[in-house]
């Protein structure tokens, strides 16, 4: 059976396996474009959260950073999060629905 991971274990587990789905989901919609157009961020914001993905080794999600430095709000992420992922459902429905035409 094995030893039992411990919450934190299982936590940062989550999390990986959540970034990993959001990395893969993203595809030509990207949270900042999302969050800029429902005017929870400015450019500025988004860029200066870009600048600090960019200098991590481990990355973390932009939005990760966003909440850190108290420029977004969790339900706001979650809703910007949420239009992220219909954008990206309409978008495979029509590829696949034009896979399957062919």
């Amino acid at each position: 059976m094995g030893t039992p991971m411990s919450v934190h274990e299982r936590y940062g587990k989550r999390l990986s396996e959540l970034r990993e789905r959001l990395r893969g989901q993203a595809g030509t919609h990207r949270l900042g474009e999302i969050l800029l157009q429902m005017g929870a961020v400015d450019v500025g914001q988004v860029a200066e959260a870009l600048k600090i993905q960019s200098q991590q080794a481990e990355k973390k999600l932009l939005g990760e950073i966003l909440i850190d430095l108290g420029w977004v709000d969790q339900r706001t992420l979650e809703g910007a999060v949420e239009k992220q992922f219909e954008a990206s459902s309409s978008v495979n429905q029509r590829e696949e629905g034009r896979l399957q035409v062919l």
